[in-house]
């Protein structure tokens, strides 16, 4: 199961993030403290590089700032995923994404999910659990 921290304090917002990697792309980034690490969530805002094609990259960048352990995950607003609906992914070590929310009662970790989306799912999009 990938690491679903409890969240703490936020620790940095950035509106207009950018990855320092050469290719063009603005996030909304949100850090939180959590436990001896941090979770970040980075929103995909339709400027330049998706968030998908820069997790490499933003990954890279956020644990050269605050360290490991780090979790990630992207979140793509309605605005941003049409087809798809809004949606958060966990992204995992080797480039792979698990969904977070929605995710499925059939997922195999869907009440561990589930459980933390009540929890923090508000804070990161500002839609209830």
């Amino acid at each position: 199961m990938p690491w679903l921290p409890a969240l703490g304090e936020l620790a940095r917002r950035d509106p207009l993030w950018e990855v320092r990697d050469g290719a063009r792309g603005l996030y909304l980034l949100r850090v939180w403290k959590a436990g001896a690490g941090h979770f970040a969530v980075v929103t995909e805002l339709g400027i330049g590089r998706s968030v998908t094609n820069a997790a490499h990259a933003i990954r890279a960048q956020l644990a050269a700032e605050f360290g490991e352990p780090l979790g990630l995950a992207e979140h793509w607003p309605e605005s941003q995923a049409p087809e798809a609906g809004e949606h958060v992914d966990l992204v995992l070590p080797g480039d792979r994404w698990a969904p977070l929310w929605p995710v499925g009662r059939k997922a195999p970790h869907y009440e561990v999910c589930r459980a933390w989306w009540e929890a923090y799912g508000p804070e990161i999009t500002g839609i209830p659990g």
